[in-house]
């Protein structure tokens, strides 16, 4: 395929001087337009603004890491074309089926030179331009279903089939378009043949996990995202399920271990610590709920929601203290906020504070003079 000199390429690596050799690399290549990002959260700013074609990230980084950065931009709908190329100085069939389930478009192992990283972008374009057979047909399908041509779309994938037996791909493509269909039991069988002819195939445990969880058959689900996670261990949001599922099911050691695993993987995703703080909290393990919260304030102090949970969740195991010291935290950020005030008088009466209690609620009404539930606090106070 000819190159195509002002391909833009944004090159994302938290180490300097790797950056400035994969620059050089490109340079030497004839890559002209190449612009660098430090982590994956600066990296994910300038390719929302971009325009890039191409992004050539490494895999382990601070703050957010590259496959973190590709699934952020896989799930924004404007991005999704946008090419990935994962630099690692290893990977394991963990972390292989990890980056399929994002859908990379390439890796390359460290050390590699400038020959290496040209056959590498020329194989990646030379396949965007040119997809397989079985990759037209499903994007061909996917297409038809977007535009209610469910029909059309299951005998193309059933044709293709009779060509293609052995594509786990093109069973789950079926599952899919029967799914939307309404035909949840074929779907089924779609999802298991595909297990059938390629049993590392992800995307397949994945998919039957997500359906029986929505016919609330959670045991069946269990089973199906316990296999996917055995696959590929590296996905937070399936680790949450599990671990919400666990809970449900009354197996809170397993439940933690999910939990842990979600956060690791994920350790500067706020949104993971929230859930799995929510999900204790559901589950009445509030000192789990408090250790999750924390980590969530700590990888954003500006979601003041969170000291809120937190600050419910001490007073619940009578950290009254706590509570109100995290509340004091919270208005240092938004010193108008009337819930944290009311939040807080809560705590204050709870430690037989009267006077503070008093002093706090005041500060809420004088905030939001119709904040009905504080008025009934007051009168409540004005009574004791």
């Amino acid at each position: 395929m000819k190159m195509d000199s002002k391909l833009k390429i944004l090159v994302v690596d938290d180490m300097p001087n790797m950056r400035k050799t994969i620059k050089n690399m490109l340079r030497s290549i004839g890559y002209t337009s190449v612009s660098e990002a430090s982590d994956g959260g600066e990296a994910f700013e300038k390719i929302q603004s971009g325009n890039f074609n191409l992004v050539i990230s490494d895999w382990n980084m601070p703050v957010m890491n590259g496959i973190q950065l590709l699934k952020k931009t896989r799930r924004d709908i404007d991005l999704k074309s946008v090419l990935f190329i994962m630099v690692t100085a290893e990977i394991s069939e963990e972390q292989i089926a990890h980056a399929a389930e994002t859908e990379v478009d390439g890796y390359i192992i460290k050390p590699f030179n400038s020959t290496t990283l040209k056959k590498k972008i020329e194989s990646v374009l030379e396949r965007q331009s040119k997809p397989s057979p079985i990759d037209a047909i499903i994007n061909l399908s996917r297409a038809m279903v977007e535009s209610g041509e469910h029909e059309k779309a299951l005998a193309a994938l059933k044709q293709a089939r009779v060509q293609f037996p052995k594509s786990a791909r093109l069973f789950v493509s079926i599952g899919e378009t029967l799914e939307a269909m309404g035909k949840t039991h074929r779907a089924v069988e779609a999802y298991e043949q595909a297990k059938d002819v390629n049993p590392q195939f992800v995307k397949a445990s994945q998919k039957l996990g997500e359906l029986y969880l929505k016919n609330n058959d959670t045991k069946s689900a269990m089973i199906h995202l316990e296999e996917a996670t055995k696959i590929s261990p590296y996905d937070s949001q399936r680790q949450l399920s599990l671990g919400k599922l666990y809970l449900e099911n009354g197996e809170a050691n397993k439940a933690r271990q999910a939990f842990k695993n979600a956060q690791k993987t994920d350790e500067s995703d706020t949104d993971i610590h929230k859930e799995i703080g929510e999900a204790y909290m559901e589950a009445g393990m509030e000192e789990f709920a408090v250790q999750a919260f924390k980590r969530a304030i700590d990888s954003d102090p500006s979601m003041i929601h969170l000291y809120n949970r937190l600050g419910i969740a001490l007073r619940r195991k009578g950290r009254y203290q706590e509570a109100i010291e995290e509340y004091m935290r919270a208005l240092e950020v938004a010193p108008d906020d009337e819930a944290l005030y009311f939040n807080l008088t809560k705590a204050y009466l709870e430690m037989g504070r009267k006077n503070e209690a008093k002093e706090t609620i005041l500060k809420a009404l004088q905030i939001d003079q119709d904040f009905e539930e504080a008025k009934q606090l007051l009168a409540i106070i004005e009574k004791k």
